[in-house]
């Protein structure tokens, strides 16, 4: 039997901020655990908020802007937190938004030649504009986070429509697939596929 898959789950909000990718991150974090190391990168999104769970969890340094329901992350200005997610050595890397925390998890792992996936969960373009009211910035920040996904050796759309409007309109350009966030296959899935593209060799 091979070692230990180590996962990298990478959001930019958590818990007790819920939301269906949160929901979906903690669901697979749960089920993967009884296989593999799992630790979770997210931001602080209440100071007495306690982690209780049989994964790891890290949270870097945020900020709450007055106009969003959401903490912002600044990973850049967390130095404990840069340096635990650059000293570990982790079979891949699954990131589940485009912001801050995914940005800089995806830089890491291509310096480090880790494998990348994607979980594309929303309709950024469609989320953005409730909060950006000019349609050139709102292309602009959709473009920025594009890049970030466009890094990535694969991206997971949870459905075919989901899939078409990254690469129809949003620009995806990485390698994409639709598979359907069922956390009970997520571990053959990405053993399945780091075997395939990687030739590692991992116990589950």
């Amino acid at each position: 039997m091979g070692k230990r898959l180590k996962i990298a789950m990478v959001i930019d909000t958590y818990f007790p901020m819920i939301d269906g990718a949160a929901m979906v991150v903690d669901n697979y974090a749960k089920r993967l655990q009884k296989y593999a190391d799992v630790t979770v990168f997210c931001p602080i999104v209440d100071k007495h908020f306690k982690d209780e769970y049989n994964y790891k969890v890290i949270r870097c340094k945020s900020f709450k802007p007055f106009f969003l329901d959401y903490v912002a992350p600044v990973p850049m200005l967390d130095k404990k937190f840069i340096k635990y997610l650059k000293k570990e050595q982790f079979d891949i890397v699954h990131i589940h938004s485009p912001f801050t925390i995914g940005s800089m998890a995806v830089n890491i792992a291509k310096q480090k030649n880790i494998p990348v996936v994607a979980t594309l969960h929303s309709q950024y373009k469609q989320d953005l504009k409730k909060y950006i009211k000019l349609n050139w910035l709102t292309d602009l920040v959709l473009a920025n986070q594009m890049k970030v996904f466009n890094k990535c050796d694969e991206c997971w759309a949870v459905n075919e429509g989901m899939r078409l409007l990254y690469v129809d309109e949003y620009g995806l350009k990485a390698k994409n697939k639709v598979k359907k966030m069922q956390a009970t296959f997520c571990q053959l899935k990405i053993k399945l596929w780091l075997g395939k593209k990687f030739g590692k060799n991992l116990a589950f």
